[in-house]
């Protein structure tokens, strides 16, 4: 599975007591009410109530970087995304309560973030209460609001947030939707408590991992175990890689969901042989191909306990694959019957740079292999396959963890090797040494793993 994180490009905070200042540049975002004192000096006498809003923009007006991993074959589809906004609790001793209730809407018009770093006195800029950009108001005071995307209820008063986006990102890749970024309220606007009910949240500028980001998510993995293809099983699948130079690369002709290859098992090494099962192939992903799902019974029987897949295009032959038929039960799948070390290639690089794609190889051997009286090459024993292992990202210096395991941190394996895809955003600090931990399940027990290499983002 793939995590590619945005990080907030800009943000401010909205005052209706005081609608010509901007906070543009402050650390803290603002969302809440309170009541306005008969002997505070605000701008706006009118108002008995003060409201607080915070705006908030990821990436572009029609987020060019998620068009950019679509077209490049990432995914296929913006609707194959889960997304989520996550913004963070700053500290503070009072002003938030608990179950305060938020809505978050889509921007309707473009903004400056502005250069103010208080929200009281002299006109600091604009975005503010009453403009956009520099003479241009707002078709709404505080905010001109397009799309209501949800409302919460915060459990506590240190609660984070986060909000699904999928369908907003699905429109603005579409076209349908124009990115101006999103805008956070208070539930209810018309209660003015006495004491100030802030919800104060780290910005873009708070220079922390904590500021604002969007994170989005989606299956990129490859579980291809042709060395083990389950006997009696009927969603066997088998995945063919195109590769010109080192690099994926699309057959001819072959480059969207609906081009399909001709797959023949055969139980010899003799294309003049007759096919057991023929199956169709469809392109996954840029020089990937996977096929639909391969049902091994008594017919495939295997010479020498192999069989034998051969591709077509047509009537074109493209490739052919060797498969063996493995003992291993579901069961294997999430119990693997030993402990292993897990260690990665040699080769990893220990400097990477913003917007770089890279894969993280993640090899894996018995703990404590048998003694025997002839050695085997360590590449024979670095082919464990981790079938349910996930990735973590921590910083080095103070051990946060910065990514956290989940469904979509979960590895790829081909039999040969375990592997997952990082992207390394602007989201993530520079210069700081960073680390993998690898997450995966022992005899019932969550084994955790560090891997032995650090590395370090620089721009």
């Amino acid at each position: 599975m793939a995590v590619y994180i945005l990080q907030g490009t800009k943000d401010s905070t909205l005052q209706r007591v005081y609608p010509t200042c901007n906070s543009g540049k402050s650390e803290i975002l603002y969302v809440g009410t309170s009541l306005v004192y008969e002997n505070l000096s605000v701008t706006n006498t009118s108002d008995t109530g003060n409201i607080n809003r915070a705006v908030v923009m990821f990436g572009d007006s029609t987020l060019t970087e998620m068009a950019g991993l679509i077209s490049s074959g990432s995914f296929t589809t913006a609707s194959s995304l889960t997304a989520d906004l996550k913004l963070y609790h700053a500290y503070q001793d009072q002003f938030t309560e608990p179950n305060m209730e938020f809505d978050i809407y889509s921007l309707s018009q473009s903004w400056d973030e502005g250069y103010g770093l208080s929200l009281e006195g002299e006109y600091t800029g604009a975005c503010n209460w009453s403009q956009s950009i520099a003479s241009v108001t707002w078709s709404q005071f505080g905010g001109s609001t397009k799309t209501y995307i949800t409302g919460f209820t915060a459990s506590d008063a240190t609660f984070d947030f986060q909000i699904p986006v999928n369908s907003w990102i699905q429109s603005v890749v579409d076209g349908k939707e124009t990115n101006y970024g999103f805008i956070f309220k208070v539930g209810n606007e018309t209660l003015f408590p006495e004491e100030p009910t802030y919800k104060r949240l780290y910005s873009v500028q708070s220079n922390t991992i904590y500021s604002p980001r969007m994170d989005v998510y989606w299956d990129d993995r490859v579980r291809d175990d042709r060395n083990n293809l389950l006997n009696y099983v009927s969603d066997n699948k088998l995945y063919l890689y195109n590769r010109v130079r080192g690099e994926y690369s699309n057959i001819n002709g072959i480059n969207t969901s609906s081009n399909v290859l001709l797959v023949k098992l055969r139980n010899y090494p003799n294309a003049t042989s007759a096919s057991v099962v023929n199956v169709s192939a469809s392109w996954l992903k840029k020089g990937q191909y996977l096929t639909d799902a391969i049902n091994i019974g008594t017919s495939v029987t295997g010479s020498s306990g192999y069989i034998y897949d051969y591709w077509y295009s047509g009537s074109t032959l493209l490739t052919v694959g060797t498969c063996s038929i493995g003992s291993k039960s579901y069961s294997d799948y999430f119990e693997p019957e030993t402990e292993f070390y897990v260690i990665t290639t040699p080769n990893f690089n220990d400097i990477h740079y913003y917007g770089e794609i890279f894969d993280v190889e993640v090899f894996a051997r018995d703990r404590y292999p048998n003694y025997t009286y002839s050695t085997s090459s360590i590449s024979k024993l670095q082919t464990q396959t981790l079938y349910n292992a996930s990735w973590s990202l921590f910083d080095y210096e103070s051990d946060q963890q910065l990514i956290d395991y989940s469904k979509y941190t979960a590895l790829s394996y081909n039999g040969e090797k375990n592997w997952f895809t990082f992207y390394s955003t602007n989201w993530l600090p520079i210069n700081r040494a960073l680390y993998f931990n690898i997450r995966y399940k022992q005899n019932g027990e969550t084994l955790v793993e560090k891997l032995p290499v650090t590395f370090v983002i620089k721009e």
